[in-house]
């Protein structure tokens, strides 16, 4: 479904300057800013694009969407498509989308859900002049139901970054990977990026995103859609995931770890592995958070081994060389959640101690390279009610020290597990509390 319609000549705009951020310039040395940016004197041509899945309930609600286009005369391309897999696998298919309208299309486009509708004419959208136009809220996050993207480089450095990230990590919500795939445009180059107003993401039962004249309204279809068959949710917590004021953009370089397969000899590979078979608890995911990869995956079982890198571009080379292993991106201040036991490998303790303090783990392995941050490391975890359960240290035909420690949580089983599903589904509403029932029967019977 495609219209392409010369706009109707609606009243002059009339909204105010909006409030945005433009990027670090690195080449001329000037640092980030928040900026407001004036509405363009002339208007310009823009396209809504979108797709929707065929085959459930999405087909029949995206009518509602070209009705309003057209109500309101706006270009628009709705593509029907046929995609299986998890929800965040289809999100994450969105990137490419966008990617390929934005790179046919020789005006700016607008992606909106297709459970979106038009309320109004969205004026802002033919007044901008920017690479990104998209809601942020006060928190810090992206909310990727509306977004702007403008026909400049800069939006396709933007895009592009955001579709490598997507690709690298599946698993990980959209609105996520364009968050640090801004990040990344950012910190070196001068991205323009306008935040959109309330009315151009309306929910029409938030009352938080509610407002007396919306332009663009979302009804939230996601809620009742039908299951998709595919990869269970792999989620993550958000309490500390925001970065805000100075920090916006600060990047943090984490060591190199060797390749466990150069450093250790048969013997010691051997060792490692019974180190990790006697610790670790059977049937259960197992995270292990590094940089940039590791070679630890074959110690485990496949489908139950997450390997997390700070380095994107590292873990799509990783992914290449090892498709058997789920891949993850993580970043500082995103805190894994979901798993029982996490392996910190070569991690520094300032950063554990962010991600101890968010979450209770059962069991807690740790690699590293340095004698002195290994000692700051076990402080820091005994510090968290956890206790060293075992050590091993290897010395290394290069003359490194490795350091292994495996650390248990001091809740009883029962306990901790009680606390983790009391965190996920702590609420008053009494299908949450059904839940929280059922689930701490199957995890209590997990661990007799």
């Amino acid at each position: 479904m495609s219209s392409t319609l010369p706009h109707a000549s609606y009243r002059q705009v009339n909204h105010d300057s909006l409030e945005g951020f433009i990027g670090r310039d690195e080449l001329h040395n000037i640092s980030e800013q928040t900026v407001l940016f004036p509405p363009s004197a002339e208007k310009q041509p823009f396209k809504v694009v979108c797709f929707y899945t065929l085959y459930n309930q999405y087909a029949k609600i995206v009518k509602n969407l070209e009705a309003s286009l057209i109500k309101f005369n706006v270009s628009y391309e709705l593509t029907g498509i046929e995609l299986t897999g998890s929800w965040e696998h289809i999100c994450s298919f969105k990137a490419r989308f966008i990617q390929n309208q934005w790179e046919s299309s020789n005006i700016p486009i607008v992606w909106l859900d297709a459970d979106a509708t038009l309320e109004a004419y969205p004026e802002i959208f033919a007044h901008l002049n920017c690479d990104l136009g998209i809601y942020k809220f006060p928190s810090g996050n992206f909310a990727t139901g509306t977004i702007y993207f403008g026909k400049s480089p800069l939006a396709k450095k933007l895009i592009d970054r955001w579709v490598f990230r997507c690709t690298t990590d599946p698993y990980t919500w959209d609105e996520i990977s364009l968050r640090y795939a801004w990040y990344d445009i950012n910190k070196s180059l001068p991205l323009k990026s306008v935040w959109l107003p309330t009315s151009y993401l309306s929910v029409f039962d938030n009352p938080y995103l509610a407002v007396d004249n919306p332009v663009v309204m979302h009804w939230q279809a996601s809620r009742t859609a039908e299951n998709h068959d595919g990869d269970k949710q792999f989620k993550w917590s958000a309490r500390h995931f925001v970065r805000s004021g100075k920090n916006l953009l600060q990047t943090y370089e984490m060591p190199y770890s060797p390749v466990l397969s150069d450093k250790l000899t048969i013997d010691q590979t051997d060792q490692l592995k019974t180190f990790f078979k006697n610790n670790f608890i059977a049937n259960q995911e197992i995270l292990e958070l590094k940089y940039p990869v590791s070679e630890l995956s074959r110690f485990f079982d496949p489908s139950l081994f997450i390997a997390c890198a700070y380095d994107p571009e590292a873990a799509s080379a990783a992914k290449s060389a090892d498709p058997e292993t789920v891949y993850r991106l993580f970043e500082h201040g995103m805190v894994p959640s979901i798993v029982s036991q996490v392996i910190f490998n070569n991690i520094r303790h300032d950063e554990i101690t962010e991600i101890i303090e968010s979450d209770l783990y059962h069991t807690i392995f740790t690699l590293h390279y340095d004698k002195n941050e290994s000692i700051a490391i076990r402080k820091t975890i005994e510090d968290a009610n956890y206790f060293l359960k075992q050590q091993q240290t290897f010395s290394l035909p290069s003359g490194e020290t490795l350091s292994v420690m495996c650390f248990k949580t001091k809740y009883t089983k029962l306990k901790y597990w009680i606390y983790r599903i009391r965190n996920k589904f702590s609420s008053d509403n009494s299908e949450v509390r059904k839940k929280y029932k059922a689930l701490r029967k199957i995890f209590v019977h997990r661990i007799k």
